[in-house]
């Protein structure tokens, strides 16, 4: 990893320091002043505040809250495996199929990096799966589309970790996948 030189700037009306913006590189490990919580950069958000990933969220602070991390830091990422599960008390209607293409789910992501789309593929179509198992759905369509097989990988993967899935059919030549629970 290319080691670099970190540029404080000293504000002309206050003894405070203030990291420059230009010097920050997406990812690089931010220790947020005021709560003490560490995040990775994840790039500018209006004038003079950025977007700080914090346990999978997007902080958005101001960059005067924002000093780097010391380089022995590691952030420990939050295991979203086990969280535990929300019961609603509210009744709602779940569908039967889902449709993971990026511009249906998210349109705002769809330039966004490969790795951060497929994983928000993987999170909607985990939530979606836990949402029909407490629901007591028996069966659901997940639509992945068939592009260069990593989605549809990710899903396969996903769905032999979750004991309440019975039975998967590949549907669509190939483009979806048909998931029968317990």
């Amino acid at each position: 990893m290319e080691t670099r030189e970190v540029k404080l700037k000293l504000k002309s009306n206050t003894n405070s320091s203030m990291l420059n913006i230009d010097d920050l590189w997406i990812g690089d490990l931010v220790l947020l002043k005021k709560s003490g919580r560490i995040g990775k950069f994840n790039g500018r958000s209006g004038h003079k505040k950025i977007k700080v990933q914090i346990a999978g969220q997007n902080v958005i602070t101001p960059i005067g809250n924002v000093e780097l991390a010391p380089e022995d830091t590691i952030l420990e990422e939050y295991d979203y495996s086990h969280r535990p599960k929300i019961e609603s008390k509210k009744t709602t209607t779940l569908s039967d199929s889902i449709d993971l293409h990026i511009e249906v789910l998210n349109p705002s992501l769809k330039n966004g990096r490969a790795e951060r789309i497929v994983d928000f593929q993987v999170k909607a179509a985990e939530d979606f799966i836990h949402d029909a198992i407490a629901h007591g759905t028996k069966q659901v369509l997940l639509i992945h589309g068939k592009g260069e097989g990593v989605l549809k990988s990710e899903i396969t993967h996903l769905l032999s970790l979750i004991d309440d899935v019975q039975f998967t059919f590949e549907k669509n030549n190939g483009g979806a996948t048909e998931v029968w629970f317990k």
